[in-house]
């Protein structure tokens, strides 16, 4: 499947990224509750805010996606071999840049709208605040050459 635009460049960027994988769901949790209460969230949230985001890890072949359960109550569903930190950190920021309110109730629908430029620079902000320095400076690295917008 050929993926064109910007979620395609995005994909393409992360794809060549090396990045840790959680040991366990666990571990996914773990990263997700510091994300979520951090002021850094906190401040970037739109409304109403997802304070806690629950990890379903591994959910059936497909994509992994985001999903709001109740006012304040996420959910991530990452399939086998998904379970990375930077998956984690793309996931977490289509929390913080749908932009319509049925996104907000239902599956994003992955058009390219969902995949901004102001979605790759908070995947890129969550990345550096989150993993580490290093991890957002490879992912930027491969922003630039997939020509990212962000």
């Amino acid at each position: 499947m050929t993926v064109r635009g910007n979620r395609g460049a995005i994909y393409n960027a992360e794809n060549e990224c090396i990045t840790a994988y959680f040991s366990s769901v666990e571990g996914g949790q773990v990263f997700s509750d510091r994300v979520c209460r951090s002021k850094w969230w906190r401040d970037r949230a739109i409304t109403p805010p997802v304070k806690h985001i629950i990890i379903k890890y591994p959910v059936p072949a497909g994509m992994s996606g985001t999903y709001l359960l109740d006012e304040g109550l996420g959910e991530i569903r990452f399939t086998p071999l998904a379970l990375s930190g930077l998956n984690m950190c793309h996931e977490h920021a289509h929390f913080l840049t749908w932009i319509y309110p049925d996104q907000y109730r239902n599956p994003h629908n992955h058009d390219e709208e969902d995949h901004s430029p102001t979605f790759a620079r908070m995947e890129l902000e969550i990345v550096k605040r989150f993993l580490s320095q290093a991890d957002g400076a490879q992912l930027e690295k491969y922003f630039i050459k997939w020509k990212v917008k962000y």
